[in-house]
Parts: structure tokens; C-alpha cells; sequence
């Protein structure tokens, strides 16, 4: 009997022999990784039903996320890997933008600018806090500081800067009159 049998067959028939002669009976916890993937195709409905009827305790599934955010067992992101698309027409959807999303510099010009303008609203809070009385600790006076370099960067990709002031100032005036 060994700890590391091949299969997980192998591993519940050495459990299965051990019968009355075991000296010392444990209680063992049994768990299938991808299933039963020694008997049947790994991450399969089929293989996780044996490895239960087989009594595994724990099913061990390593989930994925589709693009439209669903989840399901598979045992690798690369199909090439581990399924037969290469042999059927989806293996053109390699080179396409389903896989791979075109570059569109808008889309990365409009990341970089919620992320300044998360950073800006962090600094105003700060500010907040220490008009207060709070004290900031090293790395909270360093957001602050930055505070001038984050505005710089939203007015040089023609960015308006907007503040909490900003916005309750221009909802309260009549327009036109700010």
C-alpha cells in the first residue's frame, strides 16, 4: 500500500482491502480532484456522479468564469489544453476579439480616469478627517500631497476636475448663474 496511489481508483481500493486487518481503524476523508479523472474525462458531470458513488467526501472543482460571468468546472483557462476544440470550427474564436478585446484607447483613457478620480475622493475624505481633528498617519499626509499631481494629470486628457464642492455648488445655483 502506498500514500500516493496513481488513481483514485487505486486509492479506494487500497482503502476497501483494508478491511479487519487494519490495526488502527481512522476515519479517512476522501478527496476527488477533478473527480474521478482517472475512469472518465476530468470536471465532467460524469466523473464528479462516479467519484460521489465511488464515496468521495469532498469534490474538489476548479472553476472557471465565462466572459458573460457564468461558472462552471473546467480544469484550465486554455481549451486547447484540456478539451477537442482544436478539431472543430470554434478553434477560429482563438484569434478573435471574443478571446481577445481590441485595444480601444478610450476604454483604457477612461480606467486611468475613474482611478484618479477614486484617488481624488479618498484625498477629499482625508481632508474631511483632518479638518475635523484627526490625526493622519505617514501614508495618509502622502495621499494628500499628491493631491495636485492627480488634478494635473485629469486637466492634461482635458478632464474637468470635479470635488464634492464643486457638485453641490453648481446643484444649488440657478443655471447659468455659477
Amino acid at each position: 500500500m502506498t500514500d500516493f496511489p496513481i488513481t483514485p481508483s487505486e486509492a479506494i481500493d487500497c482503502f476497501a482491502r483494508l478491511g479487519t486487518n487494519a490495526t488502527r481503524r481512522d476515519k479517512t476523508l476522501i478527496i476527488s480532484k477533478f473527480g474521478a479523472s482517472g475512469d472518465y474525462p476530468a470536471c465532467t458531470n460524469l466523473v464528479y456522479n462516479n467519484a460521489i458513488s465511488d464515496g468521495a467526501d469532498v469534490l474538489d472543482c476548479p472553476v472557471q468564469i465565462s466572459k458573460d460571468g457564468i461558472p462552471f468546472c473546467l480544469s484550465s483557462i486554455d481549451l486547447l489544453d484540456s478539451t477537442t476544440v482544436a478539431q472543430t470550427s470554434f478553434i477560429d474564436l482563438v484569434t478573435s476579439s471574443f478571446l481577445q478585446p481590441k485595444d480601444d484607447p478610450d476604454s483604457e483613457i477612461s480606467k486611468v480616469v475613474r482611478a484618479i478620480r477614486k484617488k481624488l475622493q479618498q484625498i477629499e475624505m482625508l481632508e474631511t478627517k483632518q479638518s475635523k481633528g484627526h490625526i493622519l498617519d505617514d501614508q495618509q499626509m502622502a495621499k494628500l500631497q499628491s493631491k495636485s499631481a492627480l488634478e494635473s494629470s485629469l486637466s492634461e486628457l482635458g478632464i474637468p476636475v470635479e470635488t464634492s464642492q464643486n457638485k453641490e455648488s453648481s446643484s444649488t445655483q440657478p443655471e447659468g448663474k455659477g
